[in-house]
């Protein structure tokens, strides 16, 4: 398996990185990384399919994971603190092109090895119940989010100066990222619960309703809700905002996760008391339907 996608990524690198350099001549420029992240996408793809066909490879990777892991790793390579920080003060044209080939060939193996990783894990059993069902819905709705949300808060505004420059920009970045949080988790909760498997849609919507307000309502809480004074020191300690600390990209991801579970208990709790009181109005019935006949039996 590791041999099939070390294979599949050198060949995926020589289908970009080549035509990639022609654009930009060798230089990290606009025009050399849109052709490397419209390549990045396609060429990949097409390989895959060809060695599928022709070689019969096989190794977890589905189309669907590499299209999310690509959107994933070009966020973080272009919209975070990746490519677009990167500065080469390397004179040599030669030295540059090393380097820019160098970052390109990491982008794709981080894309496939990313790919293979997230086939895998949603290929895998489910025996936990909801541990698992939390695990799928915070592995589809949390990457993104949480890495933008960590790119803004990573960044040091110890400098007054610097904070009153860039303080309407980040806080109306982080507006939009909390927006497209919501909008994310709500969309993932409302597909990944939608009955499917002939469940009762009344009582899965019913949890699906249950399980999005709950999650609302603690991080509603969380972000503006009271909150006693020792638990700013905590968050002080576990967040680390604005100071350069990359404990940003971890703990709200963490503390997310956490959400996510209690809500998905909550709304699996409220569906399985309303099966109960289901089943238990239907043996009800079924034993009114049952006793008048025997009684007209013994007539």
């Amino acid at each position: 398996m590791v041999q099939g996608m070390l294979r599949f990524s050198a060949l995926s690198a020589l289908g970009c990185i080549p035509f990639s350099l022609l654009a930009g001549m060798g230089h990290l420029t606009g025009t050399s990384v849109l052709v490397f992240v419209l390549l990045a996408l396609v060429v990949p793809v097409l390989v895959y399919r060809n060695m599928h066909v022709r070689l019969g490879m096989e190794f977890p990777w589905r189309t669907g994971m590499y299209v999310y892991s690509w959107l994933g790793w070009n966020v973080f390579f272009l919209a975070g603190n990746g490519l677009v920080p990167l500065s080469v003060t390397l004179t040599a044209p030669w030295q540059i092109t090393i380097v820019w080939a160098a970052v390109m060939l990491l982008a794709i193996v981080l894309m496939v090895g990313t790919a293979s990783l997230l086939t895998a894990f949603f290929n895998r059993p489910r025996q936990l119940g909801l541990v698992d069902e939390t695990l799928d819905i915070a592995v589809y709705s949390l990457p993104l989010p949480m890495l933008l949300l960590g790119d803004l808060l990573v960044l040091d505004v110890s400098d007054p100066l610097v904070a009153m420059q860039i303080s309407n920009t980040v806080f109306g970045m982080l507006a939009l990222v909390v927006y497209a949080l919501v909008i994310l988790t709500m969309a993932t909760i409302a597909l990944y619960l939608y009955p499917r498997h002939g469940e009762n849609k009344a009582v899965r919507l019913c949890r699906i309703l249950v399980t999005a307000a709950v999650w609302l309502a603690i991080n509603g809480h969380m972000l503006y809700g009271w909150k006693p004074e020792w638990s700013y020191m905590v968050l002080d300690f576990l967040l680390p905002v604005f100071r350069g600390s990359y404990l940003v990209y971890v703990t709200p991801g963490l503390f997310e996760v956490v959400v996510l579970y209690i809500s998905m208990w909550l709304g699996r709790w409220v569906e399985t008391i309303w099966e109960r009181r289901q089943n238990q109005k239907e043996k009800i019935a079924n034993v009114d339907i049952i006793m008048p006949s025997k009684n007209n039996n013994d007539k």
